[in-house]
């Protein structure tokens, strides 16, 4: 019997990155889950619980200063499972590629992508329905967004206050699709403020450019995410009906720190293991969507063809749901 042998490829991944780099710009999921690299495939997750209780600050005679006694739970155990995509391709699809070479890096963004999309849907179906945030943790817009009436300020001014009162900090992030994004350049309390901010004179007549750099102005938020990935929802064999994986009425306000900072209340995580195999020296800069990723070829010899194999070991886990706030009905 003979042994296939699997060959990893970082120099197909290092093309991908640097020939490729719009592969990840439509794919939010590890911005809004920010990834954790792990060293071992599965462990309890702990989380250390706000305490609010004002705390005796001075020391008595003889006595001591208050000591922090932080309460810890566990909030899940996170599991690490294999996922991935393989691209097979022959001789003719190397001569349309022009090359052995180009043939591999392309099919190999196609498995990559494969491998996102299955992330970004997992991440956006999860956080996206009330299912997750349940009472008070949600509420319905004053009024469809981009419609007359419509007050996405309002709305998200409020999320960002229970958010503020539920984890303790002001909610910096909000997170939203496409196609709530188109609807939200046309709102009119948005143009409104547009104008304002950029400093027009006449309240009407001009049409704002609200790119996301003047929504998070107008919105007090450090950044405003816009999940862009599409799929095909239509069942296999039936004609394509492609939509976009983030819904458009619904919208996300959640606090979400800086991924090296261990100890904020984080929204969620992505846990990524042996998340260090793709690393090239660092000589180059891995966007967080790559990390974890393993490219490998093989040959196929019974069909006489080869395979691209893109794989990565993740989980992603909810760890605390006080951090965001939905908005529904947008």
């Amino acid at each position: 019997m003979s042994t296939i042998t699997v060959q990893p490829r970082p120099d197909i991944a290092l093309t991908i990155i640097q020939d490729q780099p719009n592969l990840s710009n439509s794919f939010i999921a590890n911005k809004v889950f920010p990834t954790f690299p792990v060293g071992v495939s599965t462990a309890p997750i702990p989380r250390i619980l706000r305490r609010t209780r004002l705390e005796r600050l001075y020391r008595p005679r003889y006595g001591s200063f208050p000591r922090g006694q932080s309460e810890v739970v566990s909030a899940g155990t996170y599991n690490c499972q294999e996922q991935g995509f393989e691209e097979p391709y022959d001789a003719k699809d190397c001569e349309v590629h022009k090359g052995e070479a180009q043939c591999q890096a392309t099919l190999g963004a196609m498995a990559m992508r494969n491998v996102l999309l299955a992330h970004e849907s997992g991440v956006a179906n999860s956080l996206m329905t009330t299912a997750t945030f349940g009472a008070g943790f949600n509420a319905a817009a004053a009024a469809a967004w981009g419609s007359a009436g419509d007050k996405p300020i309002n709305d998200i001014a409020d999320a960002k206050q229970a958010t503020a009162l539920a984890c303790g900090n002001e909610a910096n992030t909000l997170v939203i699709g496409f196609g709530l994004y188109t609807k939200l350049k046309k709102s009119p309390q948005m143009q409104t403020q547009g104008r304002a901010v950029l400093g027009y004179t006449s309240a009407k007549g001009i049409e704002v450019d609200l790119d996301p750099k003047l929504l998070a102005t107008i919105f007090g938020v450090e950044q405003v995410l816009i999940g862009r990935a599409t799929i095909d929802t239509s069942d296999e064999g039936q004609t394509a009906a492609p939509g976009f994986i983030w819904p458009s009425d619904k919208a996300l306000v959640a606090y979400i720190p800086t991924p090296s900072d261990a100890l904020a209340p984080h929204l969620g995580r992505t846990f990524v293991w042996d998340s260090g195999l793709m690393e090239f020296g660092g000589q180059t800069q891995m966007p967080s969507e790559y990390e974890g990723f393993v490219l490998e070829t093989y040959g196929d010899v019974p069909r006489n063809t080869g395979v691209v194999r893109a794989r990565k070991y993740l989980d992603t886990l909810l760890l605390n749901k006080d951090s965001g706030y939905l908005i529904t009905g947008c």
